[in-house]
């Protein structure tokens, strides 16, 4: 009962460690399933790579059999993370990030581009608002602090509810803190206030998988008159 929508002939080919294959064997595979007649209409998932710093290496090497774009965040560069999606909607290709390891991965690779995600691990109350948020509403506030690799964001949905959600890079975040401003009117920022501004701070460590704890987390932000006894809702 269920759909194949894509196939990635490898998982993280950049790393030496699993011993796949190279760029040729992953084109020639990938020319091989667009030829297929019972595969037809199915994506081809190019990049999928461990250190996004090599994803467009990889996927640009795939042309012109990859239609999807896709990375993993365990390693590389911000700017490279987010650069990447920018090109795959730009060739008019589908992003994808197969392998979320932190709610940051998500809202940050949506606000350049990426289009579907899959959680790796564990899933937790950030993860599945943030689901809910980006699907039944919309970002209208982003933050980004690149040398920290880490990022917050404020979702809105149709019914009124906001959310901010921070994330962290699971292996490369530095310390960093944000802080959220109401520029209208006083607010509860998970119960607390009301207040214009709110501030987080998120941990980080000193290097590659030195001190790091994969933070996340989720803010409710709720107007009026008291924080509601119910603040899911």
């Amino acid at each position: 009962g269920f759909n194949v929508i894509t196939i990635s002939p490898f998982n993280e080919p950049d790393y030496d460690g699993w011993g796949e294959g190279t760029m040729d064997h992953f084109k020639a595979i990938a020319k091989l399933i667009t030829e297929d007649p019972d595969l037809a209409g199915i994506r081809v998932s190019a990049g999928n790579t461990l250190n996004c710093d090599k994803a467009l290496e990889w996927y640009n090497y795939m042309a012109p059999y990859a239609t999807e774009g896709n990375t993993h965040q365990l390693a590389g560069s911000f700017k490279n993370y987010a650069d990447f999606w920018q090109k795959v909607r730009n060739d008019g290709n589908y992003a994808t990030a197969d392998e979320l390891h932190n709610v940051g991965e998500a809202f940050i690779g949506a606000h350049y581009g990426m289009q579907s995600g899959v959680w790796w691990g564990w899933d937790g109350a950030a993860r599945g608002e943030y689901c809910r948020a980006s699907f039944y509403g919309k970002e209208i506030g982003y933050a980004e602090n690149r040398d920290a690799w880490t990022a917050a964001t404020v979702y809105k949905r149709k019914d009124g509810r906001m959310d901010a959600f921070l994330g962290t890079s699971e292996r490369q975040a530095a310390k960093s803190s944000y802080e959220f401003i109401s520029t209208d009117r006083p607010v509860f920022f998970d119960g607390y206030g009301p207040t214009y501004s709110y501030s987080v701070e998120m941990p980080g460590g000193t290097g590659y998988q030195k001190g790091q704890t994969n933070a996340e987390r989720m803010v409710l932000i709720h107007s009026g008159e008291d924080a509601p006894l119910d603040p899911i809702k």
